[in-house]
């Protein structure tokens, strides 16, 4: 059993809460992201799970047995970080295999499970080669292979694709998706990526100034966030004031709201019409930057609609997808 359950956790460094989480469950053989802005607290949370960090207070159970002042031998975990952390000197296949000597493990054992999971991680020509002679993607495909080869029950990986240019991340996540659905490991994945957290996470954890924001399926955080951070770090969004949302979408909305970019469309008949002021191409579409009732906002639109900057932009809204925030949540937030 791998479901992590943890009550009443709290770290303090001095007078500074870097940590205070009441409860959160991550469910058992799933693929959970961890997401937040630098210094939220989302890396203490994955060095206290690891062992590396201690806690001042709390329960963290793993399978319902409470580990959280076990040494971090004992705890059937893998870790992945984001700086490849290899043994230089080492060969692939001696940096995999480092586990397996720990365990004492036979010679033949470990070729038999150092050419199994080579072949999953496409390590097979490489398994001879230094780190330096590989690629940054390559490195962080020895670093995984490294942490599951034992068959951990908690896969923990730390912000592992920020230091891999766009292509690369997109190609291992695919790995990471399917290495841990293929060892049906509980994975927990740090990042401060929304992209990357949404693409991989089954549920999603939104962690600001050391504080759970939200937990639940990404979808679902999209759409529906509790909280104006939230739908400010999970995609991209217009804030307008109530009465701008209120012109809008014919609703009586008292405070300020949200509106995703792509829940503004871009329509030659439509009822309302905005003044452009940026235009930027992005490949398979635009981002379309401009005024309405003296709010700046952003939408998309077609690579091929309003191909230059031009004067103004018609436009309709999808009403029903308005995010709308209560009067204490804008306050917290200013």
């Amino acid at each position: 059993m791998s479901e992590i359950k943890i009550e009443n956790l709290k770290k303090t460094f001095g007078n500074f809460t870097a940590l205070d989480v009441p409860e959160l469950e991550f469910s058992e053989k799933s693929y959970l992201t961890v997401l937040g802005p630098s210094g939220s607290g989302k890396t203490t949370l994955l060095r206290i799970i690891a062992g590396l960090e201690s806690a001042d207070s709390g329960t963290m159970k793993v399978g319902g047995v409470d580990i959280l002042n076990s040494p971090p031998w004992k705890r059937s975990i893998g870790l992945v970080f984001q700086n490849y952390a290899l043994y230089p000197h080492l060969s692939v296949y001696q940096n995999i295999a480092t586990p397996l000597i720990q365990l004492k493990m036979d010679q033949p054992e470990i070729d038999r499970k150092i050419t199994e999971i080579s072949n999953i991680m496409g390590l097979d020509d490489k398994l001879a080669k230094l780190p330096r002679e590989l690629s940054g993607g390559q490195q962080q495909r020895v670093a995984l292979a490294r942490a599951v080869i034992k068959r951990p029950n908690i896969l923990l990986l730390d912000e592992p694709l920020s230091n891999l240019d766009a292509k690369v991340r997109v190609d291992l996540r695919d790995y990471l998706k399917r290495i841990q659905r293929e060892f049906e490991l509980t994975a927990i994945h740090v990042t401060h990526d929304q992209v990357e957290g949404m693409a991989l996470g089954d549920s999603m954890v939104i962690i600001h100034r050391g504080k759970v924001e939200q937990k639940g399926v990404p979808e679902d955080l999209y759409r529906h966030p509790k909280t104006r951070f939230v739908s400010g770090f999970v995609g991209e969004i217009n804030i307008i004031r109530g009465q701008t949302a209120s012109q809008l979408t014919g609703k009586n909305i008292q405070t300020d709201a949200g509106l995703r970019y792509e829940d503004i469309i871009p329509d030659k008949v439509g009822p309302f019409t905005g003044k452009v002021v940026e235009n930027q191409f992005m490949g398979s579409r635009r981002m379309i930057t401009f005024i309405y009732n003296e709010e700046r906002m952003r939408c998309f639109t077609d690579r091929d609609h309003l191909s230059k900057l031009q004067g103004e932009i018609k436009f309709r809204v999808a009403g029903e997808n308005l995010v709308v925030f209560s009067e204490l949540e804008v306050e917290e937030e200013n």
